[in-house]
């Protein structure tokens, strides 16, 4: 058995992300070893407050939890865009994410991508 990146699918943008959550298009995991999901956040000007980003599982893609199976907070650097890298492994089946901004200040646009590793 050969383990293959699949290719990669591009999450629907989220704009306006404020301090009441969004949530991302489901992610479908079927037969991934793991998953890498690259978000990229961008703010106007110079961000102060921190991305809050929490990750729900669901079975079937109905019913999503209601709390977060993990969650954190991005604190901003200095520049308006920012981008970071979400491993996920084996075992879940779908994914939702969450953002949020953890303050009043600060309104972000979110992109995401991921890409499965699968057997071939």
């Amino acid at each position: 058995m050969a383990l293959t990146w699949a290719t990669g699918q591009t999450i629907t943008q989220l704009t306006a992300v404020n301090q009441t959550e969004q949530l991302s298009t489901a992610l479908d995991l079927l037969l991934a070893y793991t998953t890498l999901c690259e978000v990229k956040a961008n703010s106007s000007g110079t961000p102060t407050d921190p991305l809050i980003i929490n990750i729900y599982l669901s079975n079937d893609n109905s019913a999503y939890d209601d709390q977060p199976w993990s969650g954190f907070s991005y604190e901003p650097g200095s520049t308006s865009t920012e981008q970071m890298t979400v491993s996920l492994p084996a075992g879940l089946r779908y994914v939702k994410f969450g953002f949020a901004s953890g303050g009043a200040t600060d309104t972000y646009v979110v992109d995401m991508d991921y890409q499965r590793l699968t057997a071939v």
